[in-house]
């Protein structure tokens, strides 16, 4: 799956930003856009670097981009322009922080991550299998693995079998 991210817009609404996010899977043409301002996606990191650490998974995220402090927009084209400039390069950032996150295929299975960062696919892709019975010879069995999920300590496994 090759998976890309691009911040298609932001809007700004009582002196917050919200970003809108584009991510797109290239292989099967499923796409789906997110809304988040800075913040929201700054906890989305946080909760997923607690989540590695907690299931011990040797996964590096990619440093979160520092926040941008705006001052107070007046109404002065200036001032404006200003905010303008600092907006496009804390998109910059954020689209940067983004693509190196997606292209990270292990978080791709963590609830958190997929909820609020991946498309949903059409099609799911299985995993085939085949088993040995013994006596009564081989059985073939797909095994879908949908995703897994953390509970206090355990990790739990979705699957399908056919």
């Amino acid at each position: 799956m090759v998976f890309k991210v691009k911040i298609v817009g932001h809007e700004i609404k009582d002196d917050k930003v919200c970003y809108t996010l584009l991510v797109s899977n290239d292989g099967t043409g499923d796409e789906k856009t997110f809304r988040y301002r800075y913040s929201q996606l700054k906890d989305i990191h946080d909760e997923l670097e607690k989540l590695l650490a907690k299931l011990k998974l040797p996964i590096i995220l990619p440093e979160f981009p520092g926040r941008k402090l705006f001052g107070a927009t007046n109404k002065s084209e200036e001032a404006v322009l200003e905010r303008k400039k600092e907006l496009q390069m804390v998109s910059h950032w954020l689209s940067q922080y983004l693509n190196e996150l997606i292209l990270l295929e292990k978080l791709y299975n963590l609830d958190v991550f997929r909820k609020n960062y991946l498309p949903e696919a059409k099609k799911k892709e299985e995993l085939k299998a085949t088993f040995t019975t013994g006596k009564t010879g081989d059985v073939n069995m797909q095994i879908c693995i949908d995703r897994y999920t953390l509970v206090e300590d355990v990790v739990i496994y979705y699957v399908r079998l056919r």
